[in-house]
């Protein structure tokens, strides 16, 4: 998640001068169809097209790629974050899309950085509970 930090903010951002009103229209279906989803993997595949409607716009093959790759890797953990709660997610996909509907860049950089520290953060709370589960499980059984 730290790589994606890095890179997925600023190529969102770079792709806001470019991205077409199509794209904003797939953005606002992408968006509709997590908000009524009940299915985890239809959900997580809409995610990962909303996300990249933005940041393959932003014309920088290298980071294109980069985030592909580590988005691919972090994916397992996005369904970690995504059984938290949706609300709140969903309200932050509401914001990048808004921000990116007003020709906004500074905006959806910093709404896509604050929305991936969220599920970074998240992420490292859970996956500490489950180290801690399992610690305490092992000692228990010793």
């Amino acid at each position: 998640y730290e790589l994606r930090g890095a890179i997925e903010p600023l190529a969102s951002a770079l792709a806001v001068p470019k991205v077409t009103a199509a794209d904003l229209l797939r953005m606002r279906g992408l968006l509709r169809q997590m908000t009524e989803s009940q299915d985890a993997l239809e959900w997580l595949e809409a995610n990962d097209r909303f996300h990249a409607c933005l940041f393959e716009n932003s014309g920088r093959p290298r980071m294109i790629a980069r985030l592909r790759q580590t988005r691919e890797q972090t994916r397992r953990y996005t369904g970690i974050r995504m059984a938290e709660g949706r609300a709140d997610l969903d309200i932050e996909h509401h914001l990048i899309l808004a921000a990116a509907e007003r020709r906004d860049p500074p905006a959806v950089e910093a709404l896509v950085r604050a929305h991936l520290v969220s599920a970074f953060t998240t992420l490292k709370k859970e996956l500490g509970d489950l180290s801690q589960d399992s610690s305490s499980n092992g000692a228990r059984n010793a």
